[in-house]
């Protein structure tokens, strides 16, 4: 550090009238970033992140570009800072650390002014409890921030083996520390897998932060006849069904209701001759929220049948799979899909097998 310099900026900053000194020490973002926000507990998706061990951060200090610097959160969660020293940061939010910081630096510079960022995400460790195939405790590596690659729902269910026959994915709870005043408390927030598979929405695929704790419970038992009663009533005429994969026209089509898999297929244009596989598989969200992947011949002469051509319901998803179907990621490379988010989220979750 050059000294003279350094002794010059405080110089510079004595002969600023006391007016200018006031407005500038009254800096209303810091203040509004110490109030607590009761929209922001209870939202799980407003994502306040909270810096730990392995985080990189930006430090700079205006005007005295000999102090700006950046810092790396050591495994005891504190960062040193020039001419203040070890500061501890760990589980504090990018805002708070800043209010932290500045505090230090009026120490010994008059009214300092920095700027404090996110260069690096720190790998973050969840835990995964309930129905999935390896339960366990999890390390994520994210990337940096300009990458842009985080850990999300899927991607942690994904590692963990996928879902298993008896998941209940339409309630799927996840657990998250939050920073309540000079404490940390816990919020829960639950995640509806079948609205992101059926649907697309992104809501329910929410970004993991490191801590959290992902609870998929049992599918409660039902009787076949207490759901029938249940959804007597609530019988359209029409349904809707997802035809996606090696098809003539894949996409969203309404058919009458109780059509069979094979004539739902035809429907749309049937197989894509030379590509298509002559089997199809059926994703179907069960009553008790659990999810089945079954697979069944394709054939325009089959007659109604649960066991060989079963009736489809709403919202089912049909997939004729191509010959370059890839297990891995659920991906059809040889035939465009309107669904293939729809397509790769499955295979995420484990919901796809290939199909021989």
């Amino acid at each position: 550090m050059k000294r003279n310099s350094f002794f010059f900026k405080l110089k510079k900053l004595f002969t600023i009238p006391l007016t200018l000194l006031l407005i500038s020490t009254y800096n209303l973002p810091l203040l509004a970033s110490l109030t607590k926000n009761d929209e922001e507990i209870n939202n799980i998706q407003n994502n306040i992140y909270l810096i730990g061990p392995g985080d990189a951060i930006r430090l700079d200090v205006i005007d005295v570009p000999e102090l700006s610097t950046n810092l790396e959160v050591l495994p005891d969660g504190t960062i040193f800072v020039p001419l203040v020293g070890s500061i501890m940061v760990n589980n504090l939010t990018i805002d708070k650390a800043k209010i932290l910081i500045q505090k230090r630096l009026e120490e010994h510079l008059l009214v300092p002014e920095i700027q404090l960022s996110l260069l690096s995400l720190k790998p973050i460790r969840v835990t995964l409890i309930g129905e999935l195939q390896k339960p366990g405790i999890y390390l994520f590596e994210n990337q940096g921030i300009d990458n842009k690659k985080v850990t999300t729902l899927v991607d942690a269910i994904r590692e963990a083996g996928g879902l298993t026959g008896q998941s209940y994915i339409e309630e799927i709870k996840v657990v998250r520390k939050y920073p309540v005043e000079d404490k940390l408390d816990r919020k829960v927030a639950y995640f509806n897998l079948w609205e992101l598979i059926n649907k697309g929405d992104q809501d329910n695929n929410p970004v993991l932060f490191d801590g959290d704790s992902i609870f998929i419970s049992k599918a409660k038992e039902t009787s076949e006849e207490s759901s029938e009663f249940a959804f007597a009533n609530l019988t359209p005429d029409t349904i809707n069904v997802k035809i996606i994969g090696s098809v003539v026209f894949p996409g969203e089509i309404e058919l009458p209701i109780n059509t069979p898999l094979s004539q739902a297929i035809y429907s749309a244009g049937g197989p894509i001759e030379l590509i298509a596989k002559k089997n199809a598989q059926l994703i179907r969200l069960n009553r008790n929220g659990t999810v089945t992947n079954t697979k069944y011949k394709i054939s325009k002469n089959l007659s109604t049948s649960d066991q060989f051509n079963p009736p489809l319901r709403d919202n089912d998803i049909v997939l004729v799979p191509s010959n370059n179907f890839n297990k891995v990621t659920g991906a059809i490379n040889t035939v465009a899909s309107p669904f293939t988010g729809v397509i790769t989220i499955l295979g995420f979750l484990k919901l796809l097998d290939e199909v021989n």
